[in-house]
């Protein structure tokens, strides 16, 4: 036997070792124990609202903040960095959409969140939290629940008192984003107050998705609501035209911050919990409502 022969023999051998113990090392690998830092996978079990395959994210929601007199410089700082810290998996080089809140005003107040809850229009009209800061905190919130009307239940303590965001989940490679609202506590909150009987008082603010450049929007499927107006945005493709402005419905001296303009179009109550809302979004108008959605995003109500 030459040497070149040992030495061919020698490596076929010491290859079929390491073939055999990693055999034996993958039987014995339990992938579901495998994790990463930022990364779960969900399964129907799991997350049974809504079925997830694949990787998802849960993603961080920032609690609503004082805008009242900020320079506009000073919002579009905050701005940019929440979208930096929340929308790096669908957002690269973000600039600020001027339509949507290039009219926003230096030292301005805001319509507060109280404002909106149980002060209503005049001097008190900017209590507590800005309520646009709901949204503008949370870009990932494409379409999020806002009221229509504002009212005045002074003696009614309404801090804190809002329908909330309780979880926000990312898929990024599927271009989804699924936000939740736990309307139930809310709910309880507003038991003893006109809210619980109020008609006609929910909307879908869309200033974050016209700010990512999603100008359109088509509800291919929901449960647990039910539009207040013919047509909507369920009945047809609709073009978002949500932008903030100083405007006087705050009844506040020189006027507010606040989003417009009104949208029946987007007008809807919810009926029963759970709820559920898919939005196709689209950059550009789209010739069906069949068309692939540049991004899909969901509501959850429960």
């Amino acid at each position: 036997m030459n040497k070149t022969n040992l030495i061919l023999i020698i490596f076929l051998i010491l290859a079929g070792v390491f073939v055999f113990f990693l055999s034996k090392y993958d039987k014995n690998l339990n992938t579901s124990n495998v994790k990463t830092t930022s990364d779960k996978i969900y399964t129907e079990k799991e997350q049974n609202k809504i079925v997830l395959n694949g990787i998802t994210r849960n993603a961080t929601i920032y609690d609503i903040s004082e805008y009242d007199f900020k320079t506009k410089q000073e919002i579009y700082n905050l701005r940019k960095y929440v979208v930096a810290q929340t929308m790096s998996d669908f957002v690269k080089d973000y600039k600020i959409n001027e339509n949507v809140y290039g009219a926003i005003e230096d030292n301005k107040p805001w319509w507060g969140m109280q404002g909106i809850m149980c002060r209503g229009s005049g001097k008190n009209s900017i209590d507590g939290p800005s309520e646009e800061s709901r949204f503008m905190n949370n870009p990932l919130i494409l379409l999020g629940l806002d009221m229509n009307v504002a009212i005045n239940l002074p003696n009614w303590d309404c801090s804190n008192v809002y329908p909330k965001p309780s979880e926000i989940m990312i898929k990024p490679d599927l271009n989804q984003i699924i936000v939740t609202y736990n309307i139930t506590n809310y709910n309880e909150k507003i038991a003893n107050t006109p809210w619980a009987s109020m008609q006609d008082i929910y909307h879908f603010a869309a200033q974050n998705a016209r700010d990512f450049g999603y100008e359109y929007g088509f509800v291919s499927d929901y449960s647990g609501i039910k539009f207040t107006n013919n047509p909507n945005i369920s009945t047809h493709v609709y073009k978002f035209l949500d932008y903030i402005h100083t405007g006087g419905s705050c009844g506040y001296d020189g006027g507010c911050n606040n989003g417009s303009p009104t949208q029946p179009n987007l007008h809807f109550n919810i009926t029963s919990l759970p709820a559920n809302v898919e939005f196709k979004l689209y950059r550009h108008n789209p010739k069906s409502t069949d068309d692939t959605p540049d991004l899909l995003f969901r509501l959850i109500f429960e």
